[in-house]
């Protein structure tokens, strides 16, 4: 839509899968939204592993940078970002403190990108992983759909969640934890208000997103 301020959503998947809610905030604020999005493509710069290899996803390298670059040109007042959280830590990293330390140090390099090009930075903490089809579950247990809740701390990387909030936050950006709007201290729900919150194993549905709306609007402040 068009507006006199420009807001970024940027990263990857797991980016893309709050448009429908950010879309929403928008429309609401009179925002001009673009988004630059691309699979397994995260915003830190830290280069990662096509398809969770050892090979340098290059192309993910050069698609960042030139994405970084636009969003300089762009001069959005907002750039929100978010990435599943990986496994294995940037191979262009050297590990010394360990892999959460350098996922940490790449986001600190595109938080200060962000803020240099006059944007205010801000970081949605990654979403629950499912390991698992939950549209397949809920369709095999209709009428038992506790079997197909997630279990908190084997769906979220809490650990490297903190490490990270804590060194963007040092770095200027405004980190939003949606672990609330997801999980109880125990359980994360495949359903939640009657809505199925994920599409496949990892990424929301359009709808849960959409009702997400009102809680990323306030998250995001003024």
């Amino acid at each position: 839509m068009a507006g006199h301020r420009v807001v970024v959503l940027f990263g990857d998947s797991h980016a893309q899968q709050w448009f429908d809610a950010l879309d929403v905030v928008a429309r609401e604020r009179g925002w001009r939204l673009v988004v630059f999005t691309k699979a397994d493509c995260g915003p830190a710069l830290g280069t990662v592993g096509r398809d969770g290899g050892t090979e340098p996803y290059v192309a993910c390298d050069q698609w960042r940078l030139r994405a970084l670059d636009r969003i300089r040109q762009l001069r959005p007042v907002m750039v929100v970002m978010s990435t599943r959280n990986r496994e294995t830590g940037p191979l262009d990293v050297a590990v010394t403190a360990g892999r959460d330390q350098d996922w940490a140090a790449a986001w600190a390099k595109t938080v200060s990108r962000v803020k240099q090009a006059g944007a205010r930075p801000v970081v949605i903490a990654d979403t629950p992983v499912a390991h698992r089809d939950v549209p397949g579950c809920l369709a095999a247990y209709p009428a038992a759909v506790n079997r197909c809740h997630l279990d908190v701390f084997r769906s979220l990387m809490l650990p490297r969640q903190r490490i990270v909030r804590a060194v963007v936050q040092a770095h200027g950006a405004r980190v939003v934890d949606s672990t609330a709007w997801f999980c109880t201290p125990l359980i994360c729900p495949a359903v939640i208000g009657g809505t199925v919150v994920y599409r496949d194993d990892n990424h929301l549905t359009s709808a849960y997103a959409r009702q997400l709306a009102g809680v990323l609007n306030e998250a995001l402040g003024e």
